[in-house]
């Protein structure tokens, strides 16, 4: 794994919007672009998807998409990463919003957002009832809205 620290300018220019970025191709160390001074639950973030992912083994297999499951599966488990490197139990609230705009980021709609986020959290034995459900749908049509422009 190779890490490579920018200055926040050089790094908003680069990869826009985002605490932090990892790249993984066949072949090639996994990358951490790390903006200037980046949290620790960023760092933390981003080392699992460059070490300890699943991802990685297909990756190198030759595998260049994900579907929007693999892509809310893969996010829960980096923020599970980071909150216990930190000493947390569990995804706090905002990590879970940390998800959601890497998924509008990647060009996800807000109903496809909702149930792969749900998804994910229930497969790695997360509680999902109604009351977060709709808090979470709220947030992201919110969240969307702001992306889109649209008022």
């Amino acid at each position: 794994m190779k890490v490579v620290r920018l200055s926040r300018r050089k790094y908003k220019e680069r990869f826009g919007d985002t605490d932090a970025f990892t790249e993984r191709y066949r072949g090639i160390e996994p990358t951490i672009y790390l903006p200037g001074r980046t949290s620790t639950k960023s760092m933390l973030h981003e080392i699992y998807h460059a070490t300890k992912s699943p991802e990685l083994g297909e990756i190198e297999k030759g595998k260049v998409w994900q579907n929007p499951g693999e892509v809310a599966l893969e996010e829960v488990r980096a923020q599970q990463f980071a909150a216990e490197g930190i000493g947390k139990e569990g995804i706090i609230g905002n990590q879970i919003g940390g998800i959601v705009q890497v998924m509008i980021g990647a060009g996800y709609r807000p109903n496809t957002i909702l149930s792969s986020i749900t998804r994910a959290l229930k497969e790695e034995g997360y509680e999902v009832d109604d009351y977060f459900k709709s808090t979470l749908w709220e947030f992201i049509k919110e969240k969307y809205k702001d992306k889109q422009g649209v008022s």
